[in-house]
């Protein structure tokens, strides 16, 4: 796989498992993945990627784990997987390779925090859009945004529906006559009926209640 040897673990006519050994030094990783006396296998748009836990003093030399006041550097070849709680507040981050945040369990709480984060021709990523981050991850930056970033939460299935009942002045209840997965604290837009006064009211969602077969 990727040119280095996977040794492997079980075999079936479906299925093969292998461990990858080391990559020899940062290389960029590929999606090359043969088997001897059979050839190139199609991935079907799989991929994959040797990364590097950030809590782990190794991906930093040896040294130390980043902390509150420190400069990093990941370079190009580095694929740096984001597994910590939290960063203290870094100086700078360079990313010419990966910074990867994954997805974690809901509810879980996370934080990374840096004056400025730099991706030059490398990448940071934030979820993918088939497993988007649907838990709380703070990102606090100061500065500039040098390079688009990628970022996928958690996707809405409903984004409109009507009201069962009419909605109240300052009532913090309303009653919808379709199922919505709408969370607590989650911001809606509330239209009139009456579409000759085009005006809407921005309301913070306190309960929601579902009322039809």
């Amino acid at each position: 796989m990727d040119g280095i040897n996977c040794t492997v673990v079980s075999a079936t006519d479906e299925e093969v498992v292998c461990t990858t050994g080391k990559r020899p030094g940062l290389i960029k990783t590929s999606t090359e993945f043969s088997i001897d006396g059979m050839g190139d296998c199609a991935l079907q748009g799989n991929t994959f990627l040797y990364v590097n836990h950030w809590s782990e003093e190794d991906t930093w030399g040896g040294e130390f784990v980043p902390t509150t006041g420190d400069s990093i550097w990941v370079p190009e070849g580095l694929n740096v997987l984001y597994e910590a709680d939290s960063t203290g507040v870094l100086n700078a981050v360079i990313v010419e390779g990966s910074l990867i945040f994954p997805p974690r369990p809901v509810g879980s709480n996370f934080t990374f925090d840096a004056h400025y984060i730099m991706v030059n021709k490398g990448l940071l990523e934030i979820g993918i859009e088939e497993d988007p981050i649907c838990h709380n991850l703070t990102i606090t930056l100061h500065g500039y945004k040098y390079d688009p970033l990628d970022i996928h939460g958690a996707p809405v299935n409903t984004v409109w529906t009507d009201l069962n009942h009419t909605a109240e002045k300052e009532s913090n209840e309303i009653t919808l006559s379709t199922i919505v997965d709408w969370k607590v604290d989650d911001e809606i837009i509330i239209a009139p009926s009456n579409y000759s006064h085009l005006e809407a009211e921005e309301n913070i969602v306190t309960k929601v209640e579902y009322s039809g077969g």
